[in-house]
């Protein structure tokens, strides 16, 4: 098992945020939650996640800045977030930091 000083994964992951574009604030979220995330025992929805979330904003699936939405109508509730790591919902065609 290899172990790394959260402090460094998470400037690291913040720096990879930022270099894709997304603000301080959203790229500080975002790596803090990755880091929590696999400090937990969750790995599925930690550091793993970093290159599909590069590659999301590199393809235009994900979006930072986005302003969460809450959209509801007969039986049934949609979200569109702008949560760090935010992913895409059923009739949602983006997915937002």
């Amino acid at each position: 098992m290899v172990f790394i000083d959260r402090k460094i994964l998470t400037g690291f992951c913040r720096e990879v945020f930022l270099a894709i574009g997304l603000s301080e604030t959203e790229a500080t979220d975002s790596a803090e939650i990755l880091v929590d995330a696999d400090a937990r025992g969750i790995a599925s929805h930690g550091v793993s996640r970093l290159k599909r979330y590069v590659n999301g904003v590199k393809k235009g699936v994900m979006i930072s800045g986005v302003q969460p939405s809450h959209l509801s109508g007969p039986g049934c509730k949609r979200r569109n977030g702008s949560e760090p790591l935010t992913h895409h919902h059923e009739h949602s065609n983006q997915e937002g930091f």
